[in-house]
């Protein structure tokens, strides 16, 4: 198992109708875990969202969310349990929320 992990997405969202009041959004997502310790994996997550259209065309939102993810533990031959928390906390002007906790239940197999 390697000691660091890192993974990048990009999504967008297309809706087919209503983007006047959508809009359409462009997400990018990048994490980076370092396992310290056994099962103990501290993590740090850039996400941001980008508008196009709709009533929040032109803005940006960022965030940065330090976190710690515990696992993966085995639950049955090949499935395993993570858990995960952070906090998410606004890096841009424009934001609809900041300092969010979140936590993640992970069940890879």
């Amino acid at each position: 198992m390697s000691e660091k992990s890192d993974k990048t997405t990009l999504a967008a969202g297309l809706p087919a109708t209503g983007t006047d009041l959508l809009g359409r959004t462009i997400v990018s997502n990048t994490a980076v875990n370092y396992r310290i310790k056994g099962a103990i994996w501290p993590m740090l997550e850039l996400n941001s969202t980008s508008w196009s259209g709709g009533t929040l065309d032109g803005k940006k939102e960022v965030f940065l969310t330090p976190g710690l993810v515990v696992g993966s533990f085995p639950l049955a031959e090949r499935l395993h349990l993570g858990l995960g928390a952070g906090v998410q906390i606004a890096v841009s002007d424009f934001h609809r929320y900041n300092h969010r906790w979140i936590a993640s239940v992970r069940v890879p197999f």
